[in-house]
């Protein structure tokens, strides 16, 4: 009999945390389930930690070569048995209760696609809990995606079968395949965020990313944005220019940061956010693009007298035309 569930892992030089992490799965309170190890050709004793738990609910896949975390990921949706694919991080933690309410979700709501759930921050061994901006419904998380990516990877679980129908799948990026996936099915299906921490992100305070790799996912992050707002088909050329201009901080104007707002505010429209209820938010979305701008500053103190002037006499043209 198949597994309803399969747990993706992909696991490279993780000796010292991927024993808690598999632990963590075998421990679910739910049964049905695989766990799918991607064993990316680590150099320490990563393998030899992963093949001495002897369970038979786990898998093992072995590259032969060191491939990154982008083809296991592939490599192990391709592999899996189950209907459903949940990811774990080999560094993180699963709590015992979340393949049970995943399942449960996705098996009562057939239009969910993706099912995520919140989790605590582990950083150095400590447990902290994580502040959420205060997402609602899953509209107000499709807005909110095209700002910053607020759905943890380790804690997701998806419909295998029907994301290959549409062709949504890990692809292209090395760093924001997560992202890019998460956020393409957020445009075609409410993703369902359970209100519980149920697992524990690992944060390494005292790991130094280096420059170059920052660098390489800041990029990352912005090709995700933009190749996101090149789809959204509701959108005209004009305002999909003015939002990826505002993705690769490429303002330059009030003018500019004016039409900004007022596409916002059309996108959130799109996302059927109540532009009263929801304004907030909104203007939280325009504030993140606002700020990563070059002279954000001195923007925000133009954008300030125009709004001032705007509600004073309703005349904005002239400040729309500065350079």
């Amino acid at each position: 009999m198949e597994p309803l569930v399969s747990v993706i892992m992909a696991a490279y030089n993780s000796e010292k945390f991927v024993g808690a992490a598999i632990e963590s799965i075998l421990a679910q309170t739910y049964n049905n389930f695989e766990l799918l190890i991607i064993e990316d050709a680590s150099t320490d004793r990563t393998d030899s930690v992963i093949k001495s738990y002897r369970d038979i609910r786990i898998r093992v896949l072995s590259n032969e070569h060191n491939s990154g975390t982008l083809y296991c990921m592939q490599r192990g949706v391709e592999e899996a048995k189950g209907k459903y694919v949940a990811v774990l991080d080999s560094d993180d933690i699963a709590e015992p209760e979340r393949i049970r309410m995943q399942v449960k979700v996705l098996e009562k709501k057939p239009e969910v696609l993706l099912c995520a759930t919140k989790v605590k921050n582990l950083v150095d061994d400590r447990l902290e809990r994580n502040e959420y901006l205060p997402i609602k419904n899953a509209r107000q998380l499709r807005f909110l995606l095209l700002f910053e990516n607020v759905i943890a990877h380790s804690s997701i679980m998806f419909r295998k079968k029907e994301l290959q129908i549409r062709n949504i799948q890990y692809e292209t990026y090395s760093y924001c395949h997560d992202y890019n996936l998460i956020m393409n099915v957020g445009q075609i299906s409410p993703i369902y965020v359970i209100n519980r921490e149920l697992g524990q992100y690992r944060i390494h305070r005292k790991q130094k990313t280096n420059i170059l790799s920052k660098k390489k996912i800041a990029l990352e992050v912005n090709s995700v944005k933009e190749r996101f707002v090149q789809q959204i088909n509701e959108l005209d050329r004009d305002e999909k220019d003015i939002l990826c201009k505002a993705v690769w901080g490429k303002l330059r104007n009030f003018g500019e940061y004016y039409k900004l707002r007022k596409v916002l505010f059309h996108y959130a429209s799109l996302c059927h956010l109540n532009q009263k209820e929801d304004k907030k938010l909104i203007l939280y979305g325009f504030y993140k693009m606002f700020y990563i701008q070059p002279h954000s500053y001195r923007w925000y103190v133009y954008y300030m007298v125009g709004i001032y002037l705007r509600n004073a006499s309703g005349r904005i043209d002239e400040w729309a035309k500065m350079k």
